[in-house]
Order: structure tokens, then C-alpha cells, then sequence
């Protein structure tokens, strides 16, 4: 038996231990659950719908995939799809091919498929007023619900910019579509060819060139509706041969205020961010290889999509794995070629994904916003109520929600309230997915499952008494006595250590109107700061 006073190191060390444990349960728990995608393949020629209905971090499961949108539904069968965006109450599914239209897609049924003669609509072709699209690569969408499309054919190369004016679903009027941009008046873009564009931090628009492998920071400043000149289009990147970029092939946002350029062809991801705020990625800080081809780890092999997942982490559709890859710089250096940073999440051997071409949420969510969950840590033995604060809901809403592949009942009792009770779980985080009216809501490492105790219940018999300061004092000073069965319990002030002074504290409150037991007390509850001891049961 080795007495507390003469352990105060090993406990330190075992304080460190847990500590570094914590951390390293909350990067691999990180993985645990991933949020439902729409996924576009141009060699299947088909959108698929993944969920992760167990809670892996993969889409590979029993019914975890099922084609959303195919050439067997009522609309246009697909010739190139190219890209994705998923709406508040669509998808938008960009084809070239033959067909060069935009799509939108809508399961108005419930029935997890948009083949229904009201669930198809093509928004834009080239029947509509606007310019033709020829070889449409990408789009993006602003704040305003513009849409812009880069089309890299060698006969147009220019960028559409596409916005319903008139409420009527479509893009169909003249003034609905215009070039937006293009060379004729900047004589900047030299052999210009717009193969990726995403949204600016600042409202801008990023145009990857394909062929320079420059970025151009576009913006209408003087309201004409186009991007013209060089204040209104300046390069943005301009440095890609100093890390073997050749070509833009996807260009992506990140929450973090980052962006992620791809070349598919070396497999090199660079992660950019504009440190300085100076509105030019140009110093070497402002660069990082976030995806290293050369890295014996690495797993990538030709990243043609990026996508930001909601989850955290960077999405990678990969043609030469065929296969849908998350990657993550767990060890905040920078970059996610390191063993462990990458892994595959979706790998059918080329039958559903071979060609991964877009990549997106499901529609419906960005309507819908968690603001709080209160309580974040709960029982892992179950039982614990908890309110969800947010708003997209009504009251009486139909909600449910899902934790490790189970689905389980809540209630909506007010607009922007959830109410549920929480069952038995596996200590540690864990991801949450909402369904409300069939929108899922993703939300990574919603909860902490702890053991529940009452500071001062040493026994474990729901009293706190003198019987409790008895139990501690054998354990200190007899040996053979009892195990404590939750020494968190019988840490009184809760400064991490089982001393004396636990037990002294806990019989002055009992006989001496002495300071009460540290929370949780007097009510069973979760240790504050999940730190100490430790409780085992």
C-alpha cells in the first residue's frame, strides 16, 4: 500500500498520463461519426447519398450508400457531372457532357431520391438567354445566392455568373446569366482557362486558373456586373512552380479562414491562408503542403475534389484510390501527410465512386443552427435530460436524433428547443446528428459521456456520512482495506490529490459547518473540469 502523501509525483505523472490519453481518445473519437454527403461520380454518372449510420467515420456500411439521382429518374440522363452545392431546399448538380445544364434536385417526397417528375428541374441550359455553357468544371455560390460557373473550354474560358431575379426557380432570362468574367479587358488572365473558383473570406470570388495554375481574387467593385480591370481582378496566388503546382483542379473554402488548392496530376494539396490580411497569398508562411505526394504515408494518390467537411478535416475525392479520403492535421503542424492524418472513408473498389467529381452536404442543413447543448457532459449510464438551444425548427417539430448508429426520440416543445433524454453510451466524446422534418444536422463532438458520482459518497450508497470519512481513512492507512470504487468521490476539494485533508474536510462539514464537498454535491453530476482521481464505476 502506498500511502498519498508519499505519491504526490506518481499521481502528477498519472494526472499527465490521463491528460495525454484525453487527448489522444479526442482525436481518434473525432473520427467517430461523419456527416451525412451527397457524392457526384462522371464515370457512374450518378449522385449518391452516404450516411454514416454507425458512427464509424466511414460510408461503407450496410445502407450507408444509395444512389440519390441516376439516368433511371424522369430528368436529363447525365453526361459529365462536374460539381455540387447543396441549398437550403435543393441540390445543384452541374453536368457538361452533352447536356450542359444546371440541375436542381429536391426528394419533395421523403423518400431518399430525387427521381420524381416534381423533384427534377433543370434551372439552366442552353436553351435559356444566356450565354451556352460548353465544358462547365466548377461553381461556387455567394451569400446572395449567385451562382458561378467557370467554364474551361478552350472556345469560352470564361466565368457565368447566374442569379434568379425574378423568383421563378430558374435562370432562364438575359439578365439572369452574364459572363462575368473573362479576358477581353484583362489582359492580366494570359491564356487564361478557369477551372476551380470558391468564395472569398471578404465576399471575393477565387478563380483558379488551370492553366498558369495562378488564383485571381475577383470582385465587382463598380457595380457594372462584371469583374473587369486590374483593381477589380488581381492574382491572388501567384508562386504554384515554387510547390510543384502545375494546374488548379479543385479550390475550396475552409471555416478557418483557410483555402485548399489541388493539383490533381502530382497529388499535391496547399493549404493558403492570408495571414497578413493584405489580400495576396506572398510569403512562404502563407503556404503550407497540406497533402505531400512524396510522403511515405500519404495515401492520397490524384485529389481532384476538396470539400470542407462540418466535421473538421478536408475531404478528398481521389480517382487514382478510388475511394473518398478525410484528412486531418491532427499534430497542428501544418500539414496531414503523417501516419495516421489521412484515412479512407468511402472504398467500394470503383462500383458506386470511381470518378468522385463533387462533393457536398445534404440539402437542408445550412438552414438550421445549433447555438447550445446544455449539459455537454452526461451520464454514460443514461438518463440524463438535455436541451438543445437553436434555431430552423417550430414548435412540435418532427425531431429524433442519432449517436453511435442509433436512432433515438426527441421533442420539439418551442421554436428553437429540443428536449431529449440520453441513453447509456461509451465513456468519452461523441458526435451528434439531428433529424428535423428529415434534415440532418451534424454536430461533431456534441457530448462528453462521463460517470456520474456525488463528491463526498465515497461507498457508493448514496449517504454522504461519517461512514464515508472511515472508508477513506482505511484505504489511507490500512492496508488490504477496500477499494475505493470512485476516488473522484473521495476527492473532496478537488485539487487532484487523496490525502488527509479529504477526509478532515469531509468530517468538518459533517460536525463542524465546515466548507461543503466540492461540486458535484449535493446532487450527483459529472466532475466540472474531468480531471483528478478519476472513478472507475
Amino acid at each position: 500500500m502506498i500511502h498519498h502523501e508519499e505519491s504526490v509525483s506518481a499521481l502528477t505523472i498519472l494526472l499527465f498520463l490521463h491528460g495525454l490519453v484525453t487527448a489522444l481518445l479526442l482525436c481518434v473519437c473525432g473520427l467517430a461519426g461523419s456527416p451525412s454527403l451527397m457524392v457526384v461520380d462522371s464515370t457512374r454518372d450518378h449522385v449518391v447519398w452516404l450516411q454514416d449510420l454507425d458512427s464509424d467515420g466511414r460510408y461503407d456500411g450496410p445502407g450507408e450508400s444509395q444512389i440519390f439521382y441516376d439516368d433511371s429518374a424522369v430528368g436529363p440522363n447525365l453526361s459529365v457531372p462536374s460539381a455540387l452545392i447543396a441549398r437550403q431546399d435543393d441540390l445543384l448538380l452541374l453536368d457538361g457532357g452533352t447536356i450542359d445544364s444546371l440541375i436542381s434536385l429536391k426528394d419533395i417526397d421523403g423518400d431518399g431520391f430525387a427521381t420524381g417528375p416534381d423533384e427534377v428541374r433543370v434551372i439552366y441550359d442552353d436553351e435559356a438567354l444566356g450565354p451556352d455553357l460548353t465544358v462547365p468544371s466548377s461553381m461556387a455560390i455567394d451569400l446572395s445566392g449567385a451562382i458561378y460557373i467557370c467554364d474551361r473550354s478552350t472556345t469560352k474560358r470564361h466565368v457565368l455568373r447566374l442569379q434568379d431575379l425574378d423568383g421563378d426557380g430558374d435562370m432562364d432570362e438575359s439578365a439572369e446569366a452574364i459572363i462575368w468574367l473573362q479576358i477581353i479587358g484583362n489582359p492580366q488572365l494570359v491564356n487564361f482557362t478557369p477551372t476551380a473558383v470558391c468564395i472569398g473570406v471578404d465576399g471575393s470570388v477565387l478563380v483558379g486558373d488551370g492553366a498558369s495554375g495562378f488564383v485571381y481574387s475577383c470582385q465587382d467593385i463598380d457595380g457594372d456586373g462584371v469583374a473587369q480591370g486590374d483593381i477589380e481582378v488581381q492574382p491572388w496566388f501567384t508562386n504554384p512552380s515554387s510547390y510543384g503546382i502545375s494546374t488548379v483542379d479543385a479550390l475550396v473554402t475552409a471555416d478557418n479562414g483557410c483555402f485548399y488548392l489541388a493539383d490533381e496530376e502530382n497529388g499535391t494539396v496547399l493549404m493558403l491562408h492570408d495571414k497578413d490580411g493584405d489580400g495576396v497569398i506572398d510569403s512562404s508562411d502563407e503556404v503550407q503542403v497540406f497533402i505531400d505526394p512524396t510522403a511515405s504515408s500519404s495515401l492520397v494518390v490524384g485529389p481532384m475534389v476538396l470539400f470542407s467537411s462540418p466535421a473538421g478535416g478536408l475531404l478528398i475525392g481521389d480517382p487514382g484510390q478510388d475511394a473518398l479520403l478525410l484528412a486531418n492535421d491532427f499534430d497542428q503542424d501544418g500539414s496531414a501527410s503523417t501516419a495516421g492524418e489521412q484515412q479512407i472513408i468511402f472504398e467500394d473498389q470503383g462500383v458506386l465512386l470511381p470518378s468522385v467529381t463533387g462533393i457536398s452536404t445534404v440539402p437542408g442543413p445550412l438552414s438550421i443552427t445549433v447555438e447550445a447543448i446544455v449539459p455537454q457532459l452526461i451520464a454514460q449510464s443514461g438518463g440524463t435530460p438535455v436541451q438543445i438551444h437553436g434555431d430552423g425548427w417550430q414548435t412540435g417539430a418532427e425531431v429524433s436524433f442519432r449517436i453511435e448508429g442509433n436512432e433515438f426520440p426527441a421533442v420539439a416543445p418551442l421554436a428553437g428547443i429540443i428536449t431529449a433524454v440520453m441513453p447509456a453510451l461509451n465513456p468519452g466524446p461523441h458526435d451528434l446528428t439531428l433529424i428535423i422534418e428529415d434534415q440532418e444536422v451534424f454536430v461533431p463532438m456534441a457530448f462528453q459521456a462521463t460517470i456520474y458520482f456525488q463528491r463526498g459518497d465515497v461507498d457508493r450508497n448514496a449517504i454522504v456520512g461519517i461512514g464515508d470519512a472511515v472508508t477513506m481513512l482505511m484505504w489511507m492507512f490500512i492496508p488490504g482495506s477496500p477499494v475505493i470504487p470512485c476516488q473522484e468521490a473521495a476527492d473532496l476539494n478537488d485539487d487532484g490529490q487523496l490525502q488527509l485533508q479529504d477526509a478532515v474536510h469531509l468530517l468538518s462539514w459533517l460536525f463542524a459547518s465546515g466548507p461543503p464537498p466540492a461540486s458535484p454535491h449535493p446532487e450527483a453530476g459529472p466532475d466540472p473540469d474531468q480531471q483528478g482521481p478519476g472513478c472507475e464505476q
